[in-house]
């Protein structure tokens, strides 16, 4: 997907079709496609506005006392499953997993390591989950 327009770029095409200037040939000295352009010129036709619209920003789910609770819950126990910890600080999974990301907190493999668990264990639990075929 290609980058969104800069301002001097909306105000360029304006003023190139406010000169007499075709579609085809303001998007051959900008290298924007047509339909970028024909948005813009509705846009500025419709509103006279050519700033960006952004999407809304949504509000944070959790405050930073509750977020280093989660973590803090989560750390305690990091066997225990994310859906079972967003469930009792009644967030949604994507929620829990960014705030531990941004944190630095580490997961279950990182305390698998610290427990140092020899690597045979896992290894045979891997083949043991695998089927094979025979013959």
């Amino acid at each position: 997907m290609p980058a969104p327009l800069r301002r001097e770029q909306r105000e360029q095409i304006i003023a190139l079709k406010r000169s007499g200037y075709k579609v085809t040939e303001i998007k051959r000295w900008t290298g924007v496609s047509r339909k970028c352009i024909y948005f813009w010129l509705q846009r500025w036709e419709e509103s006279g506005d050519i700033s960006a619209h952004h999407r809304a920003v949504y509000q944070r789910a959790t405050t930073a006392e509750q977020d280093a609770a989660i973590v803090a819950a989560h750390e305690a126990n990091p066997f225990k499953p994310t859906r079972e910890t967003s469930l009792e600080y009644s967030v949604r999974t994507v929620t829990l997993n960014a705030r531990r990301r941004a944190s630095g907190a580490s997961g279950a493999a990182a305390a698998a390591a610290e427990r140092q668990i020899p690597r045979f264990v896992t290894e045979t639990i891997f083949v043991r989950s695998t089927r094979f075929r025979l013959g």
